[in-house]
């Protein structure tokens, strides 16, 4: 019973449940979903969001996906030692880490959910093998015979040339000391081939992914829409549908009103306009960032001059498109006084004391990069804040007006981080309030809106009515990708014989990268840097890569150029 400690709903007179969503206290509500255990296999990364990776409670609770900076590292650096507190009991050394960035930095451009799982009866009673349709090893084998389709839809099978056909490698062989290499095994039953999970991807192709580079409204219009006609139980099904969570049957749209229980408990639901406005700030976004080469630790570590294609103008304001998924996904770091983790090699200095955290302890300007290749860095401190999305979402909530997509709800206010973060404020004592201890970056936890740079961090970020970034790369995250890999290829021919006459053609290809190397002595699955120097297709594969392959050939008319 937590009567003594916190307000409860005294419709329960076992006072085991707490008020939240607006309040704690008798105006809150009585039912605040925030996190959601799956229930079925994850197919995006940004699933992730939910899961509790935090070591802190000073850290950002949805971390993969989302780009909030860490309260405890300042805005230049990744990860931190020599703690940045001032009080006694914490200096020492601690390492503290910002773990959106790093895990943002880990996954997206290294793992995908392949999908490949048990298939779970609507029913769950029971034990792991009561609860099942289909085992593991059913999905698989149904997927390399051409006769099923894995969680993710948006896989397809792809028998690379020179390896074994897929019915094997997905298959058991029956043999205990001979498993299928991709054999997943369910559990205590059939043998597990240790490395399976590295070959899978050999076998698949993205179908329909999305560069994130790309600067047409029309087409990130079209993903956003993408998700029209998927609408949740007997809700309408004509605007496009993204919510945080899955919530219980009778879920219904988000209110934009930080009192009412839809804004905690309900589902973002974006209309055409709101998808429209969305796709052109997207744009704008992309294009602001491309102009901005202070991005990650190794621009910090190496001239971000390298980053401009060679022999551009400098005087044409030379961009560079996202050169990750990290990059789209994580906030940019920016200029650092030295790359190092040493919390003194910050540009962002710290209180000199243990009472002074006052707003002049943390710049408000962002400091001078070394380098005149990001001129005028004030203007991009949003960059450093939050990610392409999340950056987006705001753009967006300038035109949007009332049907704004993340912006101070109705009953909202804007946080002031100098009083909800400020432990000793108003004269308090050391735990005389609730918020941070002295000594951490606590105005990190404003996120700026593009190109005025002022807060936007309301008291209702982070309830389901109030769109993240994370909840778009939840629904989008396996379409995504920083690179193309089909292209539309066209050449001209021209000759003239010895009377003069001339002719000419123009043929168009259509050519795809596939997951095979252009010498396949090496396997698809292993990474060119883990081949042995001695390895004789290292050379021609580090240099060329993958191989393409032509998809359809034909001749143009001249109505058709």
């Amino acid at each position: 019973n937590w009567s003594n400690i916190l307000a409860n709903d005294y419709a329960f007179a076992d006072g085991a449940r707490a008020l939240g969503g607006a309040s704690h206290e008798a105006q809150g509500m009585n039912s605040v979903i925030e996190v959601e255990i799956p229930q079925t296999a994850p197919v995006s990364i940004g699933q992730l969001m939910h899961a509790n990776v935090s070591v802190s409670d000073l850290f950002p609770y949805r971390t993969v996906g989302n780009s909030f900076p860490n309260t405890v590292v300042p805005l230049d650096k990744s990860w931190t030692y020599g703690t940045p507190y001032t009080v006694t009991q914490y200096t020492g050394g601690a390492t503290f880490a910002d773990m959106s960035y790093l895990m943002n930095n880990a996954l997206w451009d290294n793992f995908f959910f392949s999908g490949a799982a048990p298939v779970l009866k609507s029913s769950k009673t029971g034990n792991y093998n009561a609860v099942r349709d289909l085992k593991a090893q059913d999905v698989l084998n149904n997927f390399a015979a051409g006769t099923g389709k894995l969680a993710n839809p948006s896989l397809r099978l792809y028998q690379p040339f020179g390896i074994s056909d897929a019915p094997y490698a997905f298959g058991f062989t029956g043999d205990a000391a001979t498993p299928a290499f991709l054999n997943t095994a369910d559990r205590n039953v059939t043998p597990i081939a240790p490395d399976g999970w590295k070959k899978m991807s050999s076998y698949l192709l993205n179908d329909g992914a999305f560069n994130v580079n790309s600067t047409s409204v029309e087409a990130w219009t079209a993903l956003y829409a993408s998700l029209k006609g998927l609408g949740i139980g007997s809700n309408s099904k004509t605007n496009a549908q993204f919510p945080r969570i899955i919530g219980p049957n009778g879920q219904v749209i988000s209110e934009n009103d930080l009192k009412k229980s839809s804004y905690w408990n309900g589902f973002i639901n974006l209309s055409d306009k709101q998808i429209v406005e969305l796709a052109k700030a997207t744009v704008a976004e992309i294009k602001a960032r491309a102009k901005f080469f202070y991005r990650t630790e190794r621009d910090q570590d190496y001239t971000p001059l390298t980053r401009r294609f060679l022999g551009f103008p400098a005087g044409q304001e030379p961009a560079t498109p996202l050169l990750g998924m990290c990059e789209f996904i994580n906030r940019f770091l920016g200029p650092t006084k030295k790359f190092s983790a040493d919390v003194t090699y910050s540009l962002y200095p710290l209180p000199t004391s243990a009472t002074a955290n006052t707003g002049a302890a943390y710049p408000d300007n962002f400091p001078a990069p070394a380098s005149t290749a990001a001129a005028c860095p004030d203007k991009y401190k949003w960059m450093i804040r939050s990610g392409v999305l999340e950056s987006a979402i705001a753009r967006a909530d300038k035109s949007l007006g009332t049907a704004s997509l993340a912006s101070t709800p109705t009953n909202g206010a804007i946080i002031d981080p100098a009083v909800s973060h400020n432990w000793k404020y108003d004269g308090g004592t050391n735990g005389g309030r609730t918020g941070m201890p002295p000594g951490v970056f606590w105005r990190n936890v404003e996120i700026l809106t593009p190109e005025d740079n002022t807060n936007r961090t309301h008291n209702g970020f982070g309830a389901a009515g109030c769109l993240f970034q994370g909840d778009l790369l939840q629904a989008l995250g396996p379409r995504l990708a920083t690179r193309s890999d089909t292209f539309t290829i066209r050449a001209y021919g021209e000759a003239t014989d010895d009377s003069g006459a001339n002719a000419n053609c123009v043929i168009e290809l259509v050519v795809q990268r596939t997951p095979e190397y252009i010498d396949n002595k090496t396997q698809p699955h292993e990474r060119i840097e883990d081949l042995a120097s001695t390895n004789t297709s290292k050379a021609i594969n580090s240099l060329l890569g993958r191989r393409f392959i032509v998809i359809s050939a034909r001749w143009l008319s001249k109505s058709e150029i």
